[in-house]
């Protein structure tokens, strides 16, 4: 009876703003401490990395802006896609779905898992490569007005070692912070 749409990015900037335990481990790792604070007034390009698509918004404080609606069929499912054939076949498999090869790679007991792990790193790259390229356009069309790179989503966690590394580096050129949310809130 009833939708209601909210702006991708819109949740997590109010998520942001809520629970100061989300920078625990950036503040482990940091001189200058994140807070909820922060977020009052910050402009947020948020990297939502999902299964299949990533999206690119810019918010500031808790408002969308609409000028930046930007996302890219790139994700930990493209880099599975690549790989899977030969997964199968190397293990004489016939019926391995997607999910399936994702459910290996979460489980580090898996006896297939360091296999599957190998076999996705270079595709991950390349997924991060695009992904990167995407947050490079959205910083530069904001003329690098931008306070804070955010990333995020179920996608992040296995696509940190191939993109957090390569992104902080654009970022600390441009003077923008880059915040990677841990696995356990990704």
């Amino acid at each position: 009876d009833f939708i209601k749409v909210i702006p991708e990015g819109v949740t997590a900037a109010f998520a942001f703003k809520k629970d100061n335990a989300f920078f625990d481990d950036y503040n482990k790792n940091h001189e200058k401490k994140l807070d909820c604070s922060y977020f009052e007034n910050a402009r947020v390009l948020h990297v939502a990395i999902g299964e299949g698509t990533t999206e690119f918004p810019v918010t500031k404080d808790v408002v969308f802006n609409p000028n930046f609606i930007t996302g890219t069929n790139n994700g930990n499912g493209h880099a599975i896609d690549s790989v899977i054939e030969s997964f199968k076949k190397t293990y004489g498999l016939t019926k391995f779905t997607r999910q399936d090869y994702s459910n290996v790679l979460k489980n580090e007991g898996h006896k297939y898992h360091d296999t599957a792990i190998e076999l996705i790193e270079p595709a991950l790259e390349d997924e991060a490569e695009e992904i990167l390229h995407m947050a490079k356009q959205v910083i530069q069309q904001a003329n690098n007005e931008v306070d804070i790179v955010c990333v995020y989503g179920g996608g992040s966690i296995l696509m940190r070692n191939a993109l957090e590394k390569r992104l902080q580096q654009f970022c600390d050129r441009a003077g923008i912070k880059v915040f990677y949310l841990s696995a356990n809130y990704a």
